[in-house]
């Protein structure tokens, strides 16, 4: 038998419902109460407004996102697969998770400059493991003396870009697309 639901989990489940129906703007906490059935207290027993409600969804995500990378990405692998396993993880991960993953884009694309960039920096925080791997492949000279936060928002921005055309315009990606990708990336990257 299944764990039963909370109250938090349910204003949550609900609220990533009609973010995703309505839009992140457009939802009220209103409209998140009436769809879980409960009150208002209950939602800021939990939850000081709707931002630190869609910050929980997140790092939820966030959190899953970095868990599957460390399972995926084994440091015994070579650079080029390393770099595969860490760009299809990502993709797995926010295409099984799309309903946040849409809705921290569709953020994202309207936030301000400097608010982009925090938002950039903390989803770079939960690569620490890809970070760490690269550094140490530099190191060892097997890429070219670049930062590896630069080859990891690489991954992250073509990844976004398949996203955006699967999700968003029904074009799913292909193995061989991500492949290609990959050897753009490790080509660009690799000393040898």
């Amino acid at each position: 038998m299944g764990k039963k639901k909370t109250k938090r989990d349910l204003l949550m489940e609900s609220a990533l419902d009609i973010f995703t129906e309505k839009g992140y703007d457009k939802t009220t906490i209103d409209d998140i109460v009436n769809r879980t059935g409960c009150g208002k207290g209950t939602f800021y027993r939990y939850f000081d407004n709707k931002e630190h409600l869609f910050e929980n969804l997140d790092e939820i995500f966030l959190e899953t996102l970095s868990s599957e990378l460390k399972k995926n990405c084994k440091n015994s692998y070579p650079v080029k697969k390393y770099l595969f396993e860490g760009f299809k993880t990502f993709l797995d991960v926010f295409t099984q998770h799309n309903k946040i993953g849409i809705i921290r884009l569709e953020k994202d694309i309207r936030v301000k400059p400097e608010d982009r960039k925090k938002s950039a920096q903390q989803i770079l925080s939960y690569f620490s493991h890809m970070r760490e791997y690269l550094n140490n492949a530099k190191k060892e000279g097997k890429i070219k003396n670049f930062n590896p936060e630069t080859i990891l928002v690489t991954i992250i921005g073509s990844a976004h870009f398949f996203l955006f055309r699967s999700l968003k315009l029904g074009i799913p990606y292909t193995e061989q697309e991500l492949e290609e990708t990959v050897d753009v990336i490790f080509y660009g990257v690799s000393a040898a």
